[in-house]
């Protein structure tokens, strides 16, 4: 196939009606960081077609990085004291009617349990908005689609909400503008 394809234009025949329309897919799709940021690399450019989940820019990350880590020690370290305090609670079971420990005692470390427990779900839904927002500092692809422009310059700060990449995806639509209908009749 040759690389240019050669065509004879030609006027149209008389009788029959020419329409002007568009084609353009059915969604627009405006890509943007959810959280203010250092673009560091964009893999995107405009024309390219990208596949759901394809990586098309990324956000500096270390920052994130480090509270990521850190949210994984605090839930850790609660899950530990979680461990801990449920297996001092469960050993002073029964301790109270033999009068091993008062029943204060008990309720004390039941309660101690409780807490612990409770400390644990907090630090897993700290590391889960940390991961969330480590996941976020890359740009992907919602679905398969046409990158249409690329707004973006690595090295520059963008806000959030602010567009770095517009993606055209669906199925295409063809619009026509159609003169009034008595200057054409059905069939032509």
């Amino acid at each position: 196939m040759p690389a240019v394809q050669v065509l004879t234009v030609q006027q149209a025949k008389q009788g029959r009606s020419v329409f002007i329309g568009t084609y353009e897919a059915r969604r627009s799709i405006l890509l943007a960081p959810t959280q203010t940021g250092r673009i560091i690399t964009i893999s995107a450019v405009s024309g390219q077609f990208v596949r759901k989940g394809d990586v098309l820019a990324t956000l500096e990350d270390r920052l994130l990085s480090e509270m990521a880590a850190q949210a994984q020690g605090e839930a850790d370290a609660a899950k530990a004291e979680m461990e801990q305090a449920k297996a001092t609670y469960k050993r002073s079971q029964g301790l109270d009617t033999i009068g091993g420990l008062s029943s204060e005692a008990v309720e004390d470390r039941a309660h101690s349990w409780r807490i612990s427990q409770g400390k644990y779900k907090s630090a897993r839904a700290a590391l889960m908005q940390a991961q969330i927002q480590l996941a976020e500092a890359q740009i992907r692809a919602p679905e398969d689609g046409w990158v249409v422009s690329v707004s973006g310059v690595p090295g520059n700060l963008f806000g959030a909400g602010s567009e770095i990449i517009r993606l055209s995806a669906g199925e295409p639509e063809v619009h026509f503008i159609v003169p009034s209908p008595s200057a054409w009749a059905v069939g032509d």
